[in-house]
């Protein structure tokens, strides 16, 4: 199991507490109901790792290379990109947009009512209040998301349905991504509308689909951890670009 892994839930974890006692300090819902989501994401992402470990008896701590790192987390940081694309060639438009513009309203007043803590510790780490809020909230949805509905619940599944599909791997890991995709997308529906379910699930379809065969390719070695950044680099970078 990759101990980067680990180390990125147990640090979400501790982002997401700060940032809701952030949202409780200022009385700020919109934030409040960001943390307690990926704080109750993180623990069923915790319990799916464990759960993985067992099932694939992948429970001794290993660290990718730094090469093979930077390969999945670039992947996987610009197949969402293609998404986008599609989505933008099949609805005409990306609609997602006022989302990205309602949180970087919320980053805002955050930043306003937060009073200096916010400012003085994104002065200390040569950050804008809003860059800094903008990677802490990313952080935890990247980490949350990722592992649970790209990461170790295809994984899971994947080994299930290999017990009803003799010789039948691809078509085990196609039905894990698909249903998986289809959670996570469902996800994005409620806030986003049908066109954020498109672009959810072909993106969770891409992320899911290849995660999946590299970690197959590199077993015990595959750093779970670098979806999972690629997806809070992606978020990050569509939140600070559209504007």
């Amino acid at each position: 199991m990759d101990l980067m892994m680990i180390l990125l839930l147990a640090l979400s974890f501790i982002i997401g507490g700060a940032l809701y006692n952030l949202a409780t300090a200022i009385g700020e819902p919109s934030i409040m109901q960001i943390a307690n989501t990926y704080l109750f994401f993180l623990p069923v992402a915790f319990g799916l790792m464990l759960v993985y470990m067992q099932v694939y008896d992948d429970k001794s701590l290993e660290v990718a290379s730094p090469v093979e790192y930077l390969i999945v987390m670039l992947v996987t940081f610009l197949f969402p990109f293609l998404s986008m694309l599609f989505q933008i060639f099949a609805v005409g438009k990306l609609s997602f947009a006022l989302y990205v513009h309602r949180v970087r309203e919320d980053i805002t007043l955050a930043v306003a009512d937060g009073g200096g803590i916010v400012s003085d510790i994104a002065d200390a780490l040569g950050l804008t209040p809003n860059v800094l809020l903008t990677i802490m909230f990313n952080i935890i949805i990247g980490s949350a998301e990722t592992a649970v509905f790209q990461g170790f619940m295809p994984a899971i599944l994947r080994s299930a349905f290999n017990r009803y599909f003799e010789e039948g791997e691809a078509l085990s890991m196609g039905l894990a991504c698909f249903l998986s995709s289809i959670m996570f997308a469902t996800l994005h529906l409620v806030y986003q509308g049908w066109g954020g379910f498109l672009y959810a699930f072909v993106s969770g379809m891409m992320v899911s689909l290849s995660t999946q065969l590299i970690s197959l390719e590199m077993g015990s070695a595959f750093p779970w951890s670098a979806p999972c950044l690629g997806h809070s680099l992606y978020n990050i970078a569509v939140i600070l670009l559209s504007t």
